[in-house]
């Protein structure tokens, strides 16, 4: 009997597992896959090379400091998710957060809500500083000659921004339920 049931949405793998995964993906019948944001580069780049000999098409989540887009893409990556994906090209959030926060008198992050709305600010710190907007400028020219795509995230932005409630995690946020 052949079982067609749908993987789960998160399944770990190693690199010694990652062609036998994606060849179980293929023949259930996934054709894009999501690549999470704590793969290291070596298992990045496994997933990729499988992922293209497969034919399965892949979004880079590349947003914690372990591999850039610049490195996806060195590796052969071209989709991404999360517009916030690029900030790590241009700086360290382990380094840079906690200077940002400071310097917008900010007391730190409370929630999945805050958080995000903390990588929109992240932009405007990234503008100030020559060094991290020349890092973001050079990321999107890659991007762009490359023929790379990100996606907006445009509900997290919006969400920010007081325009829509679509991303609310109805976690509390000012001490209130």
């Amino acid at each position: 009997e052949t079982d067609n049931s749908i993987p789960p949405h998160w399944t770990p793998i190693t690199s010694g597992t990652i062609k036998e995964k994606l060849k179980t993906y293929k023949s259930k019948g996934i054709e894009r896959i999501k690549l999470y944001r704590a793969l290291e580069a070596s298992d990045m780049q496994a997933v990729i090379k499988a992922a293209d000999e497969l034919d399965i098409r892949y979004y880079a989540h590349t947003d914690n400091n372990v591999v850039t887009i610049t490195e996806a893409m060195i590796f052969g990556g071209r989709d991404f998710e999360h517009l916030f994906t690029v900030i790590p090209s241009a700086l360290s959030y382990r380094k840079e957060m906690a200077v940002m926060f400071e310097s917008l008198g900010l007391d730190g992050i409370n929630s999945a809500d805050e958080y995000s709305a903390s990588l929109v600010l992240m932009f405007d710190y990234i503008d100030r500083n020559a060094e991290f907007k020349s890092n973001l400028n050079r990321v999107f020219d890659r991007m762009a000659s490359q023929n790379a795509s990100i996606s907006t995230t445009l509900n997290v932005l919006a969400s920010a921004a007081s325009r829509s409630s679509f991303y609310c995690t109805f976690e509390p946020m000012d001490g209130k339920t």
